[in-house]
């Protein structure tokens, strides 16, 4: 829309001339207002620059809420564009230098922020180098919405990459002490973002190990076909060679045979798709049904 164009352009000048010091709950709301704008705007473009040049500024410390707040409020923007790109490498050292642990929604909103990049940017693994040292894999745990967030926000990311990986373990600790209950579409979130993961690692398949054991108890919990759908797709980079994929793909079949739902012409593509690997080595007997 014109008008919000013309107020974000309007909001630059405003921000490059302001004097004032951002404290940490300022820059952590700057950022989270920016959650549904597209960087594919110029006038967003300069704006995440504008901001970027003046938190790389401030002399604040963020804690767990301002970090989660701030990443999150990136969801929307793609790692292609260089004004993003800045922002990211701002946020690495802001939170590089942070001595505050993540909570599990500071973790949940900080990942979820980030399923709009791309592994192949340095500037992203800075940040997520920096985020896996805020985060204490030997205590605490993450609730069914938590998980499910957390875990969507990796799909762009390729587990190829170290940072990745530790994020991954430090995950599968939280979600083994964790009694949560899992959501329909929170399951459908948390395995939609692993489509770009591979069990080829021990980190990832520990992860899974744990998210099977949530899924596997959260038996009473009927998934809807568009779970179903998220959850299949994200199998897609999966070998069914490893019992992990196998306990999973099963604890699927068990949850998916006894819904009703039933999946659409569009919905059955999709799960379809995600098998493409297991069907080498994997046998499925899965109830989907196609009005």
């Amino acid at each position: 829309m014109l008008e919000v164009k013309t107020l974000v352009a309007a909001l630059v000048e405003k921000v490059e001339t302001c004097n004032q010091n951002l404290d940490a709950q300022a820059i952590g709301n700057a950022l989270f207002g920016l959650q549904r704008m597209k960087s594919n705007s110029a006038e967003v473009r300069a704006l995440v620059q504008a901001i970027a040049v003046k938190v790389s500024d401030q002399e604040v410390e963020m804690d767990s809420r301002g970090i989660g707040s701030a990443v999150y409020g990136l969801h929307s923007m793609s790692s292609d564009q260089p004004q993003v790109r800045k922002m990211l490498a701002v946020l690495a050292t802001k939170i590089s230098n942070s001595k505050s642990l993540l909570d599990g929604q500071g973790i949940a909103d900080a990942l979820y922020g980030l399923h709009g990049m791309k592994s192949d940017c340095p500037e992203l693994r800075d940040l997520l180098k920096a985020l896996a040292a805020r985060i204490d894999g030997t205590r605490g745990k993450l609730d069914s919405q938590e998980i499910g967030n957390a875990l969507f926000g990796l799909q762009g990311l390729s587990s190829e990459m170290a940072e990745v990986r530790v994020i991954a373990d430090k995950l599968a600790q939280k979600l083994k002490r964790s009694p949560a209950i899992l959501q329909s579409q929170h399951i459908g979130r948390a395995l939609l973002g692993m489509q770009s993961l591979s069990a080829n690692s021990p980190e990832i398949r520990s992860l899974l190990k744990e998210l099977t054991k949530r899924i596997s108890e959260s038996n009473r919990v009927e998934m809807t076909s568009s779970a179903i759908s998220n959850s299949l797709y994200g199998l897609q980079g999966m070998g069914s060679e490893y019992y992990e994929v196998q306990n999973l793909v099963n604890a699927l079949a068990k949850k998916i045979s006894s819904t009703s739902a039933k999946l659409t012409p569009e919905e059955a593509g999709r799960s379809l798709f995600g098998l493409q690997v297991l069907a080498y080595g994997l046998s499925l007997e899965t109830c989907i049904s196609i009005p």
